[in-house]
C-alpha cells in the first residue's frame, strides 16, 4: 500500500492483518468501510477467519464470522433481517432475485463480488462520499479520508448493482411515504389523548401497510410489515439519492 498508495483487495489473507475483534456485536457497523470476504480462506484448525474488517478511520481488524452472519448481527442489533425483509420481500418486487443490497437508515451495504463460499465482500454505499474509477485492472473506489480500495470487478457489474441499489433505497423511500397516514384520520383520535393516538398511528400505518403491498400483488406477514414499519419509522433515507 505505501508502494501504491492504494490497497489491492484481490489476494488479500488473514495472514496480512494482525488485528482481531472478538465481539462483533460492539462494532460500529455504520462507521465500517468494506467487509472482505476470506470464507473460501477458511480452515478450522489453521485460518479460522473469514471477514476482514475495513473501517472508514482505516483501522484493519479480522473476524471468524462470515460476511453473511455480520449482516444477522446487524438484525440482532434492531436492523431489518436482510433476507426476510429485503431480499424476500422487496427486492422480488423491483425484479431484484441476486446480488441484493442491504439497506437500513443510513446504512447501505453493496455486495462488490463474485459469491465465493456462499459469502460476497461489501462496501458501505455512501453516494456523496465515494468516487468509482474504472480502470484496466479494475475499480478503485475511492472515499474522503479513507484509503482507496482496489477491486478485480468490472465497470458493467458494478454499475449495475449501484442501479438495483438506487432502486431498492427509492422504493424503500416511497414505501416510507405511502405509510405516512393523513392527518385527517390520526387529528380525530387527538381528543383520545396520546396514547389512544400512538395506537391509532400504528393501526393506520399498518392498513396502508397492506394496501401498498396489494398494490405489487404480494401477500406478506403480518410481522414482514412491521419490520418494514419499524426500519422507515428510525430510519433515515433522505441522504440516499432519488432514483
Amino acid at each position: 500500500m505505501r508502494d501504491t498508495g492504494y490497497l489491492a483487495i484481490d489476494g488479500l489473507q488473514a495472514s496480512d492483518v494482525v488485528a482481531v475483534e472478538t465481539n462483533p456485536t460492539t462494532v460500529d457497523w455504520a462507521g465500517c468501510f468494506a467487509l472482505v470476504n476470506i470464507s473460501d480462506q477458511w480452515d478450522a484448525a489453521v485460518q479460522p477467519y473469514r471477514t476482514i474488517v475495513i473501517m472508514q478511520d482505516n483501522r484493519v481488524f479480522k473476524l471468524k464470522n462470515s460476511p453473511a452472519s455480520i449482516l444477522r448481527i446487524l438484525h440482532q442489533q434492531g436492523r431489518p433481517h436482510y433476507d426476510a425483509m429485503l431480499r424476500q420481500v422487496m427486492a422480488p418486487v423491483l425484479g431484484i432475485h441476486r446480488n441484493v443490497a442491504y439497506v437500513a437508515s443510513d446504512l447501505c451495504l453493496l455486495p462488490v463480488d463474485q459469491e465465493a463460499a456462499s459469502n460476497h465482500s461489501w462496501v458501505n454505499w455512501q453516494p456523496a462520499e465515494m468516487n468509482w474509477d474504472y480502470r484496466p485492472d479494475g475499480t478503485m473506489l475511492t472515499r474522503l479520508g479513507s484509503v482507496p480500495l482496489l477491486w478485480s470487478v468490472s465497470e458493467r457489474r458494478i454499475k449495475r448493482r449501484v442501479l438495483n441499489c438506487r432502486r431498492l433505497v427509492s422504493y424503500l423511500q416511497g414505501y416510507g411515504r405511502a405509510l405516512l397516514p393523513s392527518r385527517d384520520v390520526l387529528g380525530k383520535s387527538a381528543v383520545l389523548g396520546p396514547d389512544a393516538e400512538s395506537r391509532v398511528r400504528k393501526a393506520v400505518q399498518l392498513r396502508w401497510a397492506r394496501r401498498v403491498v396489494s398494490l405489487v400483488d404480494r401477500v406478506v406477514d403480518v410481522v414482514f410489515l412491521r419490520l418494514g414499519l419499524r426500519e422507515i419509522e428510525v430510519g433515515d433515507y433522505s441522504r440516499m439519492p432519488e432514483v
